[in-house]
């Protein structure tokens, strides 16, 4: 997962991504348990060419390299992010690494062989063009592909911990379709993922007023794991984050 943070935000000048974007991502690198659970649920609509929109510093990438099969290519908008990427998994013969923006032009290296799945981990609502950006995304995947978009779910639960990531939204599943409608995927589907994390979210955020996501933070997810994951087999009509899953008509219009 990445946290894509854009070059202005709703006037916000005090926080920048080595403050809070980066500390987080630090944080979380150190939840493998949790990088996995996202893993499986996106696990079963991976193919066998696999491109990730702002891998970050790579929390997800260690699971997408235990499918032998999976030719990964990975990608972030910050030079620097790049230059990570390489020297944790440069070693692997199956990735290939590209620094690209998703809100500008399609990059013309990945399209001489496209990818037949594209993921996007906590990066779209990052992106003030976001609809844009899921237009690049469409152009990149090759005709029958899928693309996997997963987002912070629900307006309601936006505070100062979505203000200082530099989130300019939250999604539910229906903006989430039609974004990806309007982009030209056809919606295969769609569901809300972590209900006890959205709760977590909502007394950290909407009631303490917390500003940043904190080791504790992430030390009580940890504790709360087994039964975070028991309830998300729950049909609940809520969740942390939102996935949502598009098929790239095999004839265009």
């Amino acid at each position: 997962m990445s946290f894509r943070v854009s070059p202005e935000f709703r006037g916000q000048p005090a926080i920048t991504f080595s403050d809070v974007g980066q500390e987080t991502l630090e944080h979380l690198e150190s939840f493998e348990a949790y990088a996995a659970w996202i893993y499986r649920k996106i696990q079963p609509f991976l193919g066998n060419r696999v491109l990730e929109i702002g891998s970050g510093v790579g929390t997800i990438i260690p699971c997408l390299l235990s499918e032998p099969s999976i030719e990964l290519m990975i990608t972030d908008y910050r030079e620097d992010y790049v230059k990570i990427l390489r020297s944790k998994f440069d070693v692997h013969p199956n990735i290939e690494f590209y620094h690209f923006d998703s809100t500008n032009p399609s990059n013309t290296e990945i399209q001489k062989n496209p990818p037949d799945t594209l993921i996007c981990l906590n990066v779209l609502e990052h992106i003030k063009q976001d609809g844009q950006a899921l237009s690049h995304m469409f152009d990149l995947l090759k005709p029958g592909g899928i693309c996997i978009i997963l987002g912070p779910a629900f307006q309601q639960l936006y505070s100062d911990l979505d203000v200082n990531l530099e989130h300019y939204r939250r999604y539910n599943t229906t903006d989430l379709k039609e974004k990806m409608g309007s982009a030209g995927f056809d919606i295969s589907t769609s569901f809300y993922f972590n209900p006890v994390g959205a709760m977590g979210w909502f007394i950290s955020g909407r009631i303490l007023k917390a500003g940043t996501i904190k080791p504790w933070h992430i030390t009580f997810q940890r504790f709360l794991f087994p039964i975070s994951r028991l309830i998300d087999k729950l049909p609940f009509p809520f969740g942390l984050s939102v996935v949502c899953v598009g098929i790239k008509p095999e004839a265009l219009p």
